[in-house]
């Protein structure tokens, strides 16, 4: 699926997603909106799960001021080869996470495009 949208880090805010919401439901005839943001910096790295199958990335813009996380359920091998410090390009699909009674918004990662670094 092609991302609907080109955003910044600083565009992601829970407003964004919770209007994302007004669209459901979402199904084979209406894709749940996806974003493409480009030139971000991986910032840290964890693998999760049994096998370390799961990944979530912390990432930040080029203004070093926003940052999101976002994570890949089974993420695909070439995925697990990213550095610390990377520039890339993502598509994500922004989700409100409401964890302790905190609320962040994160990303579900769909695809990855790594820049010249």
């Amino acid at each position: 699926q092609k991302p609907d949208e080109t955003a910044q880090l600083s565009e992601i805010t829970e407003q964004l997603v919770t209007s994302f919401g007004l669209l459901e439901p979402f199904g084979n005839a209406n894709p749940e909106p996806s974003l493409w943001i480009e030139d971000v910096k991986i910032v840290r790295i964890r693998r999760m799960g049994a096998e370390g199958q799961h990944l979530k990335l912390s990432l930040i813009d080029t203004t070093e001021q926003d940052d999101i996380e976002v994570l890949s359920f089974n993420a695909p091998a070439e995925w697990m080869m990213l550095e610390i410090g990377w520039r890339v390009n993502i598509q994500i699909q922004p989700i409100l996470n409401e964890w302790r009674g905190n609320r962040t918004v994160e990303g579900k990662l769909l695809h990855i495009e790594i820049r010249e670094n």
